[in-house]
């Protein structure tokens, strides 16, 4: 059964998916520190960061999907809501040859789940 990332509610199992589809190790067992960070001593558990529910959150988001080749855009919709785009730009064939959106009532939500379909894309389709 394939989760429905649109209607997932903003917290930590959202948080979750994308630290995978960001490629981070997750340890299931250990749910409290899940994710595995490696710096210059090792590999050591940490939390997984509240990406989905805070502006702290989303903009580590934003500078991933940045170092990663993503342009993004952010607006304010006209309902009250947030709508997100993720675009990426292929200088040889000058144009954009991946899209995802989201839109949700909350920015920092919308930016992981448009973070996610724009990763889980890439990693089907090729980056």
């Amino acid at each position: 059964m394939s989760i429905d990332l649109r209607t997932m509610p903003a917290g930590p199992e959202l948080d979750m998916e994308l630290a995978k589809a960001m490629g981070r190790e997750i340890d299931h067992e250990n749910w409290r520190r899940p994710m595995m960070v490696e710096d210059g001593d090792g590999i050591f558990p940490q939390p997984i960061p509240a990406y989905s529910t805070t502006w702290a959150g989303a903009g580590q988001v934003i500078e991933e999907m940045q170092r990663r080749g993503w342009d993004y855009i952010l607006q304010s919709l006209d309902d009250g809501g947030h709508g997100v785009r993720f675009d990426k730009w292929n200088v040889t064939q000058n144009r954009f040859t991946a899209t995802a959106r989201a839109e949700s009532d909350s920015a920092p939500h919308a930016i992981t789940v448009a973070a996610i379909l724009a990763l889980r894309s890439e990693a089907e389709h090729g980056g």
